[in-house]
């Protein structure tokens, strides 16, 4: 037999209990059920009104930025292989797509695909083993999406490549 301490004996001649007033340790699955069911209406309120021309911006301006980083790469593959690929290289711009091409031998090195979400004028990007722009190739690419819009302006003699934004 336990002998209780004086404390517990008043506590319970009270009527209550230390122990009741011990901190829960979680949450039933209940409460859990209808936090998650707010903020499921909340989510399906809010997510149609978000900004999604913000979004397309970012998707245009990161494409962008592949765009002309992927251009300066095939210019500077033709340059560095200029001694043994005197055809050089090719960035083809399709509706859905992007590919890297060695000119010489034809063969795809890599093919991208573009988002839906963002609209792509068409082209092809020839450079020459001097990193130039060979005839015949396109000289901008532009990138839209809602209202922004990025243009690639490539330039002839030296194949550099310039973004400008409106």
């Amino acid at each position: 037999m336990n002998p209780r301490s004086h404390t517990e004996v008043q506590y319970e001649d009270a009527g209550w209990h230390p122990r009741f007033f011990m901190r829960q340790a979680g949450v039933t699955l209940p409460e859990l059920l209808t936090v998650v069911a707010i903020l499921g209406a909340l989510a399906l309120i809010a997510i149609p009104r978000l900004p999604m021309g913000a979004i397309w911006k970012s998707q245009a301006d990161v494409l962008s930025a592949k765009l002309a980083t992927d251009l300066r790469r095939t210019r500077s593959m033709a340059i560095r292989d200029a001694a043994t690929n005197s055809s050089g290289y090719r960035m083809v711009v399709a509706a859905s797509q992007y590919r890297l091409e060695n000119l010489a031998t034809s063969v795809v090195l890599e093919t991208h695909t573009l988002p839906d979400s963002v609209e792509i004028s068409t082209g092809t990007f020839d450079f020459g083993p001097l990193g130039n722009l060979l005839s015949g190739s396109d000289q901008e690419l532009t990138v839209t999406a809602d209202d922004h819009v990025t243009t690639l302006t490539l330039v002839s003699a030296t194949g550099s490549v310039r973004l400008t934004e409106s």
